[in-house]
């Protein structure tokens, strides 16, 4: 074999090497550039800045907070919501329970402690699939109102994701959807009444609940030939719920707006 056949296939040999090893940086560098692009850094930033509490979990976080309910009377009661984050034993295929006085909560409740965990996930930008939430709902009323718990429960993820404290004078009744707009409730009237006996200071409600009011009666008499006729009649009359009980009343719109008045 010539001395000029042997230098071609050294160069080809060779020269295939380089486009392999071309090939190869140009990978590397594409897969580092996704996982460290502008968009991914100033994302981890923003959530830095919006949530500077927010840390690695690598055990048990536990919430604890009160939350208004009504019993299948009508009657206002207030629960104590106990909120567990702790790392999944096998990461993204985390857990979801909902337990009322260690019983497992009905189907609307244990959808809404769902959609709770989404909207905390949107929030936080912290993948809940690695984790084990677990809610017990503790109080002596014989039914609960499952989805207006919705937005206590997504409070309470957050807090232990940012492993906060809760506002112990404060208390929220609506519901929740993904996004974390909070919801109307019902039974307001009753729920702050039972907050007040609590000594809760601070009512927040969705700020799309109507105006609440009673009906007042009102005599009116009028004279025909000299005889008195009087009816009564019954009028809807607007209340201030907040003179009402004497506790101050707050409308909200968004999760964000409920936690600047519950994490400490």
């Amino acid at each position: 074999m010539s001395a000029r056949i042997k230098w071609m296939r050294y160069y080809k040999i060779k020269n295939t090497d380089f486009v392999f090893f071309l090939l190869t940086l140009f990978l590397i560098g594409f897969i580092f550039g996704i996982n460290y692009s502008p968009i991914k850094v100033v994302k981890e930033e923003v959530l830095r800045y919006k949530m500077p509490n927010l840390t690695t979990i690598t055990e048990e976080r536990m919430v604890e907070m009160l939350v208004p309910a009504a019993d299948d009377q009508g009657n206002g009661a207030v629960a104590k919501l106990v909120t567990r984050v702790r790392p999944a034993v096998s990461p993204g295929y985390g857990m979801m329970m909902v337990g009322i006085n260690d019983v497992l909560a009905q189907y609307d409740t244990q959808l809404s402690a769902r959609i709770a965990a989404k909207a905390a996930e949107e929030y936080t930008g912290m993948d809940l699939a690695d984790f084990d939430i677990i809610y017990t709902i503790e109080v002596n009323a014989t039914v609960i109102e499952g989805p207006s718990a919705g937005a206590a429960m997504a409070i309470s993820v957050v807090a232990a994701l940012q492993d906060s404290e809760i506002n112990k004078s404060v208390m929220i009744t609506g519901t929740i959807d993904d996004e974390g707009k909070i919801g109307v409730a019902g039974a307001i009237p009753e729920k702050i009444s039972a907050a007040k006996e609590n000594d809760i200071t601070l009512f927040l409600v969705s700020s799309d609940l109507p105006p609440q009011s009673t009906v007042k009666s009102e005599k009116s008499c009028n004279k025909i030939n000299k005889i008195e006729y009087c009816e009564i009649n019954y009028v809807p009359k607007e209340t201030d719920l907040s003179e009402e009980f004497g506790i101050e009343l707050k409308m909200i719109t968004e999760l964000e707006d409920a936690l600047d008045y519950f994490l400490i």
